[in-house]
């Protein structure tokens, strides 16, 4: 069980999602806070499909995902092994280019429903080349992923974590200070700074000996 951890834990960073990108770098913006100062940042409470969709989140289903709004949730399903996907509101100026954040401190409450999976936080998520700063939790344990898959931290949850219990997973990322937390409680903070600007969202992987269909229930991002 310790080498799938591992594997999954590396996976989530493996597979690239292409973006719109765009070199514009915004204030920073504290937890979708909408504000004259941060005016593109988005709170998303998943109220109903409707208002997911308008914050520009996928809804839908296809052979190896679904996406869908159930009580005021989001639920993210990977019907196959070895498989990721990165979530997040669309956010675009009014020419339509995608805007990249510089400093950003965002939070989401995340469980686990069904079958093997990694669930966690993404920052600074760009496609050209493809990058991303990536914190992910497994079972016991967690990972902080950077530029081109470099593992930047990674160690034990504390003590008591349970991931199919509701868990509050955060991420502030401001300058070259990354820091990482699980339920109030800091696990990791690290210095890096190859990644300038970018989007954030959430993030969905399963290993390929995983048993699916793998399942997390996402709010209050």
């Amino acid at each position: 069980r310790a080498t799938e951890r591992t594997a999954a834990v590396h996976l989530f960073l493996r597979l690239g999602l292409l973006l719109l990108a765009l070199a514009i770098m915004l204030p920073a913006c504290d937890g979708g806070s909408d504000t004259a100062e941060c005016p593109y940042c988005l709170e998303t409470d998943f109220a109903s499909t409707e208002s997911t969709t308008e914050d520009g989140w996928p809804i839908g289903n296809d052979e190896e995902r679904e996406y869908s709004v159930v009580d005021g949730e989001y639920v993210v399903t990977l019907k196959q092994p070895g498989k990721n996907k990165f979530m997040g509101p669309d956010l675009f100026d009014a020419e339509g280019n995608r805007l990249e954040i510089a400093d950003s401190k965002i939070s989401v409450t995340g469980r686990i429903t069904a079958g093997d999976a990694v669930l966690g936080l993404v920052c600074r998520w760009i496609s050209e080349p493809f990058q991303i700063y990536a914190f992910g939790v497994l079972e016991n344990r967690y990972s902080v992923r950077g530029p081109d898959g470099e593992s930047l931290a990674r160690g034990a949850l504390p003590e008591g974590t349970d991931l199919t219990q509701p868990t509050k997973l955060e991420a502030n990322c401001a300058g070259d200070e990354l820091t990482f937390a699980v339920d109030g409680t800091t696990v990791a903070t690290v210095q890096d700074s190859r990644v300038p600007a970018g989007s954030d969202g959430v993030l969905l992987a399963t290993n390929a000996d995983a048993t699916v269909p793998a399942t997390v229930v996402y709010d209050d991002f």
